[in-house]
């Protein structure tokens, strides 16, 4: 059985957390976003941010997307 190569990169949270931003959710404490991208993962939040994303192809927030919505969503 042959492997298919894996071609991302690994992230930093840092840098997982500045692509959000890039992509344009907006992140008011930084501090507790960090924190739960290392507890929590960015894969398993990422299904929650979903319902905000404005183009599912290219992952671009809506404008008033932010990642407290996106915790509230997961905490639900």
């Amino acid at each position: 059985m042959s492997k298919i190569p894996y071609s991302k990169t690994v992230l930093t949270y840092t840098d997982q957390l500045l692509q959000l931003k890039n992509r344009g959710l907006k992140v008011e404490n930084e501090t507790k976003a960090l924190h739960l991208l290392e507890n929590i993962s960015y894969y398993r939040l990422s299904g929650y941010w979903y319902p905000l994303l404005a183009d599912k192809l290219t992952h671009t927030f809506k404008p008033d997307a932010s990642f407290e919505t996106a915790f509230k969503i997961y905490c639900f």
